[in-house]
């Protein structure tokens, strides 16, 4: 088993291939160019066949994202998220060889504060992740896809 770290600048040099990479809660919090170098990079460190796992949320500023907004200001004036649709996610891992993919949507926010909705999910655990992603599909926020290095 190895580590592959990255850096403020950059990933540090390996020689090594991984049979699986996991990119959790990346490509959420970076612009589109950057989405497509750290994908680029995630492809040059898999072995052919390897695996790839992106996940991202999407929870911040609901009402922005049901509107349609892309770019969203976290809340404090220093980050955001970019809300990316799943066509966008599948074309970008296209460009860079990937195939087989697969899309699972983990959980689900209501409407609320954040304090609320950890409330939920710890009175109603079930119901928050089986049941809302489920009855109101619009309020999925975590995402995931699989997909495999040709």
């Amino acid at each position: 088993s190895a580590t592959l770290w990255h850096t403020e600048n950059g990933v540090i040099e390996t020689q090594r291939k991984f049979d699986v990479i996991l990119s959790s809660s990346v490509v959420g919090y970076i612009l589109p160019v950057q989405a497509d170098h750290h994908i680029a990079s995630c492809a040059e460190f898999l072995k052919d066949d390897g695996q790839l796992i992106v996940t991202l949320v999407l929870a911040f500023n609901i009402w922005a994202f049901l509107g349609s907004k892309r770019l969203v200001d976290a809340g404090d004036g220093t980050s955001f998220a970019y809300h990316y649709r799943k066509r966008e996610l599948v074309n970008l891992l296209k460009r860079h060889g990937f195939t087989k993919f697969e899309y699972f949507a983990l959980g689900g926010r209501i409407l609320g504060t954040w304090k609320f909705n950890q409330w939920a999910y710890r009175m109603f655990p079930r119901f928050m992740t089986n049941v809302v992603p489920v009855m109101f599909p619009f309020l999925k926020i975590q995402h995931m896809i699989t997909a495999y290095k040709l």
